[in-house]
């Protein structure tokens, strides 16, 4: 499966800084009324969260708790010049949890996967800080983090967080084999199989269908490339035949619709065997492949997982302070001086990291009618621990959660932390409507809320306000049905231009991605 996402309807990427900002009350970090010591920060969410378990959650919104109950291996920050502005295209990475990270290829070549004579790239180690502890002074040492990637990865759970460490982006060595291991059925080609050889070729079949048209035939497995493309789920190996035949992928298909669809159901070897099919085969995975065995993307095939021991997948403690970890794939984390890249922080953040006693007592048995396991663990003050700079001290579902300091964070006895966290609490209300927190924030019973645009003008230029600045990712989607498009011309008004890549490409050209950002964001507003 392709490393990057491959898209039908999506033309323009825009990346660039961008401005959020709000205003805060005059005298914030009031002290409560109800505790003389300390001070608390007051604000509010449109959404109550109700899930932090780093495994299973689901949204953004949760990680409004689960972002102060975590911490990361590496800090990654803008770069500022000597005037404090922020240098355009520069950033800074430090180490925050881990105290190093080194390649250890070497170390591990003819193991993991890893073949005799590599030298670099795919196996590293991380060494942790000695001071990292829960909340409760617990200590936290690699072991931990080894025990809580095996429960992300526990077949009997099936863990949303799971796919993040045998996607196309991050492959654990045997990550997915543990998470399938056993289990039989359908699968994408390039799920159960790395590498193309042709003794594949009896084992696997060619479809474009969706889950519903391949639901009796291959129990709902559908190929990588409608996932990596994007398709709409209820494309139809038809539609998505047709797509093919008129736009191609990186070059353009001679071969119709309705050759591209005789191939539909056929084993790769039935295709070799009919030079009509093999025709056009070849022009697809022409249009297609710009990497090694990406013929396996059109394909699925009926797979049993072996069993596997936890022991075989490429992540394990060296030592207490040593975690090591194996891909399957290469990664420059640091560069030829030995500095951290952009790519430490990017993938290697932190991996998630769940308290053993608590885990263990949150788990819970398939209900009637399923038969995976659940886990409430991350629910509740009594179900949660922290070793991130807070901690969770109150939490009634929908009204309000406080998140208190949490002492025992190794990140106040480090120099690049003074200055921050020096709330005490944060108290959070859930309050759904941007009016009626405005009203609240009059009233003095929230410290800070962002500036709607009705606001604007009158508070821009207020002393409380403040800006930060951020990474913004934003995209444009457009139509790529052709009889959609053409329904909805007129005359004079060529709309089914937007089908063609070369239209496409030259509109994500044509966009100032800085002018964007300062007139279609928040940054407009400062």
């Amino acid at each position: 499966m392709k490393n990057i996402k491959k898209t039908a309807a999506t033309s323009a990427l825009a990346m660039t800084m961008a401005l959020s900002f709000g205003i805060t009350a005059c005298s914030p970090n009031r002290k409560p009324d109800d505790d003389s010591s300390g001070y608390t920060y007051r604000t509010y969410t449109t959404v109550s969260p109700s899930n932090w378990n780093l495994l299973t959650q689901s949204d953004n919104n949760d990680r409004q708790v689960s972002n102060y109950l975590n911490s990361s291996f590496f800090e990654f920050d803008f770069a500022y010049d000597d005037s404090g502005k922020i240098i355009d295209g520069g950033f800074a990475v430090k180490y925050s949890a881990a105290t190093k990270l080194e390649d250890v290829t070497s170390e591990y070549a003819g193991q993991y996967g890893i073949e005799e004579g590599t030298t670099g790239n795919r196996a590293w180690k991380l060494t942790l800080r000695s001071d990292l502890k829960w909340n409760d002074g617990t200590q936290i040492d690699a072991n931990d983090f080894v025990y809580s990637m095996k429960q992300t990865l526990d077949p009997l759970f099936m863990n949303r967080l799971a796919s993040q460490y045998y996607g196309s982006n991050m492959i654990v060595h045997n990550a997915r084999d543990y998470v399938y291991a056993g289990s039989s059925g359908w699968f994408a080609a390039d799920s159960p199989y790395t590498n193309y050889t042709e003794d594949l070729d009896d084992k696997i079949v060619f479809t474009l269908g969706n889950a519903d048209e391949n639901a009796e035939k291959y129990g709902g497995a559908i190929n990588s490339m409608r996932s990596s493309m994007g398709f709409p789920a209820s494309y139809t190996a038809a539609q998505v035949a047709a797509y093919i035949a008129k736009n191609g992928f990186n070059k353009p298909v001679t071969a119709s619709a309705e050759d591209i669809l005789a191939l539909e159901g056929k084993t790769f070897a039935e295709i070799k065997a009919d030079s009509a099919l093999l025709a056009t085969w070849q022009q697809v995975i022409a249009s297609w492949q710009t990497e090694p065995n990406e013929e396996l993307d059109f394909f699925v095939t009926n797979y049993t997982y072996p069993e596997l021991s936890f022991d075989e997948v490429g992540f394990f403690a060296k030592s207490d302070l040593e975690l090591v970890v194996v891909f399957d794939n290469t990664f420059e984390f640091l560069d030829e001086n030995g500095n951290l890249t952009y790519e430490a922080p990017y993938y290697l953040q932190s991996f998630p990291l769940v308290k053993e006693d608590l885990y263990e007592a949150s788990k819970r048995a398939p209900s009637a009618g399923s038969t995976l396991w659940t886990s409430n663990y991350g629910s509740s003050v009594a179900t949660t621990a922290s070793w991130g700079p807070y901690m969770l001290t109150n939490y009634q579902a929908g009204s309000t959660y406080t998140l208190s300091r949490n002492e025992n964070w190794y990140g106040y006895n480090m120099d690049m932390y003074k200055g921050q966290y020096q709330t005490d609490r944060i108290v959070c209300r859930t309050i759904p409507e941007w009016e009626t927190a405005w009203r609240a924030f009059q009233l003095g019973e929230i410290d800070d809320i962002s500036i709607d645009p009705t606001i604007a003008a009158q508070y821009r230029t207020s002393s409380q306000a403040y800006y930060t600045p951020q990474d913004l990712v934003a995209s444009i989607h457009i139509q790529s049905s052709e009889e959609a498009l053409r329904n909805r011309q007129t005359a004079g008004v060529n709309k089914t231009i937007l089908l063609q890549p070369e239209f496409r490409k030259a509109l994500s050209l044509a966009i100032d991605r800085s002018a964007y950002a300062a007139a279609a964001t928040t940054s407009s507003l400062a």
